[in-house]
């Protein structure tokens, strides 16, 4: 009976969470097509203070990207989805692709999964980002400068295989993007991230501009803060990704609540035997 009682007690009291960790992953993509080993970089930032200080460590991935296809997201849900774009407007099936990595070791050494996906991208826009929160996040940019309201799309799928079959719902932001600049990718860590790029060149400090959102609905409605970073973006490369990775952690009760529960479930336990006049 005891132990039965400290089993439930358990299960009552044992709950998972995500709890964010990082680091922060920045995957840069060669503006020019290149082997696997040179075609992409990955830097790392333990936090966020370091990805605004620019204080990094990064190394070639041995990642290949076809020619006539660029990188659009990279997010982390447990596992790394790499997000791949046709530069040419396909149909739904042809105009997406998404790698997945187990491990970051798999991202760096190309050891990868992939399948098409459904997502069939509007003519006229182009991935900006892929992000996870629980939820998967594709944030879409217009390839023409426009206003707030009319210039990004967030797109909302529950689960991966939503994010594979296009079963999505979305709405525009009320985000604006300033003119020479575009999306570079959209993280999650509790707040949601939004990096922006320069579309021309520019020196550390005046290059790269995150924007943070407190909630979805900041990142909907264009409530955000907001700070230049002093990452420099080698002449030649891109941004193709921003993604934290968490990871899960089971709480587990102390000791001494473990022991009150238990003895309330006995108490409960006990009257109700009284009351049966057992």
């Amino acid at each position: 009976m005891i132990k039965l009682i400290i089993t439930v007690s358990m299960m009552l009291l044992v709950t998972v969470n995500l709890v964010h960790a990082g680091p922060f992953r920045l995957l840069l993509e060669s503006d020019v097509d290149e082997v696997g080993g040179n075609e992409i970089w990955n830097s790392t930032f333990n936090t966020y203070e370091d990805l605004i200080n620019f204080n990094q460590s990064g190394e070639y991935s041995d990642i290949n990207i076809a020619t006539g296809w660029s990188v659009g997201g990279l997010s982390y849900d447990g596992s790394y989805r790499l997000i791949l774009e046709s530069d040419v407007d396909e149909t739904g099936g042809n105009e997406t692709w998404i790698s997945t990595f187990d491990t970051y070791e798999d991202l760096i050494n190309f050891n990868q999964s992939g399948e098409y996906s459904d997502i069939n991208i509007a003519t006229g826009w182009s991935v900006g980002g892929l992000s996870y929160d629980g939820l998967y996040r594709l944030i879409l940019e217009s390839d023409v400068d426009e206003t707030g309201g009319n210039e990004t799309w967030i797109s909302t799928f529950d689960t991966y295989e939503d994010l594979i079959n296009f079963n999505q719902s979305g709405e525009y932001s009320d985000i604006n993007i300033a003119t020479g600049w575009s999306v570079g990718g959209l993280s999650y860590d509790g707040l949601y991230r939004l990096l922006l790029e320069s579309d021309i060149d520019e020196v550390g400090g005046n290059e790269i501009w995150i924007s943070t959102f407190d909630t979805y609905e900041d990142l909907i409605n264009f409530n955000q803060s907001g700070e230049y970073s002093d990452i420099n973006i080698a002449t030649g490369w891109s941004v193709g990704g921003l993604a934290w990775e968490w990871e899960q952690k089971h709480n587990v009760p102390e000791p001494a609540t473990i022991v009150l529960i238990s003895l309330g479930l006995a108490g409960i336990g006990y009257s109700r035997r009284r009351k049966l006049g057992i």
